[in-house]
């Protein structure tokens, strides 16, 4: 110990000699310490709530009507989709993983397995840019068998992320609810969303080719207008039982059709169809309207975890050796009584270092 204290008191005696007559010098060389510690990308332990969800937007025709709104902004509803979706991207946290996929016909389409944001945001924005109706494969829409598909897919990925499906649950052909297929999931099994997009009102269904131009509208006598099957429509998937199964105890009566019979032609969103099939998922319910709004959803609806991360801690030293170099400039500028106190307390701190090293 008699050879350590010595040297114990060195350090601090030249460092009150050298604040005494060179204290700009002395923060200057503190503030490069810290600058070049940034440079070892040092970090902290936080916790984040990290979301793990796959986003599936509904490319079907009746998304291209122009009634959705983002802000101030009238947009088409697979735009507003496509925006909800990319303010996801942006908002959620580094360490977050987030997948992509469509929907069309019957079926849910992975087109991206979730990634860790941050480091593949470039490609997952490039895709979501590229989702469009020029990926509609067929002209039907059924919503339920598309979520049930969508649900089926999360089972195959790992960990099994959330679903958020961006849609406005307008089924085509017609179905009656009564002979709608079963969803296969209970409540609390899957986390996630099911987001409504467009406007309440119903509007007409832009008609494209097959190079997405717009060629005029749907007519009442260019769609089916009712359900064709009398006892529900033909099974899509082998072995797919529908809500009316009277051997299935958890059957529930039927619930109101989304829109009356004859205006199949026209598109709006089927809010209440879109929370009855939230219910029976145990999936939250939201409609669209602009930035800010999903996260906090995704939050409460089962899509995020807290999670203990490795934080970044260069702004907090990048932010120390910015004060040292204000005070450097400021400390010469204040009135002489000030710098004579502050040249005081300066003195006494290293004399406080001594007594605590002592043995």
């Amino acid at each position: 110990m008699s050879v350590l204290s010595p040297l114990a008191f060195l350090a601090p005696a030249r460092l009150r000699a050298a604040w005494q007559h060179h204290p700009e010098g002395c923060l200057l060389a503190l503030a490069a310490v810290l600058l070049g510690l940034c440079l070892a990308r040092p970090t902290v332990p936080v916790h984040e709530d990290l979301v793990h969800a796959l986003l599936v937007i509904d490319v079907t025709q009746s998304m291209n009507v122009r009634d959705g709104r983002w802000g101030k902004d009238a947009v088409s509803r697979g735009e507003q989709a496509r925006l909800g979706a990319a303010d996801i991207l942006r908002t959620v946290p580094c360490g977050s993983r987030i997948g992509l996929g469509i929907f069309n016909e019957y079926r849910t389409l992975v087109l991206l397995a979730p990634l860790e944001v941050c480091a593949n945001f470039r490609e997952l924005q490039a895709t979501l840019d590229s989702i469009g109706n020029r990926m509609s494969w067929a002209g039907a829409s059924e919503i339920a068998k598309g979520l049930n598909s969508g649900l089926q897919a999360l089972t195959a990925l790992p960990d099994k992320p959330a679903l958020v499906m961006f849609t406005d649950g307008h089924e085509a052909p017609p179905i009656s609810l009564a002979h709608r297929p079963k969803i296969n999931a209970r409540p609390g099994e899957f986390g996630g969303l099911l987001v409504g997009t467009g406007s309440l009102r119903p509007q007409s269904i832009p008609k494209l080719d097959p190079e997405g131009t717009p060629i005029g509208y749907w007519k009442a006598d260019e769609v089916a207008q009712v359900d064709i099957y009398s006892q529900g429509r033909e099974s899509s998937v082998a072995g797919e039982k529908y809500a009316e199964d009277p051997n299935d105890p958890a059957s529930k009566p039927a619930a109101p059709a989304p829109k009356p019979a004859g205006t199949e032609h026209l598109s709006a969103l089927h809010e209440a169809y879109l929370q009855q099939l939230a219910i029976e998922t145990g999936l939250g319910y939201l409609r669209l309207e602009g930035p800010g709004q999903l996260l906090p959803a995704l939050h409460g609806n089962h899509a995020s975890t807290s999670t203990r991360i490795a934080g970044d801690a260069r702004w907090l030293l990048a932010g120390l050796a910015l004060l040292a170099l204000v005070a450097c400039h400021v400390r010469w500028g204040l009135p002489a009584a000030w710098r004579a106190q502050a040249g005081r307390l300066a003195a006494r701190a290293p004399a406080s270092l001594r007594r605590t090293a002592r043995p």
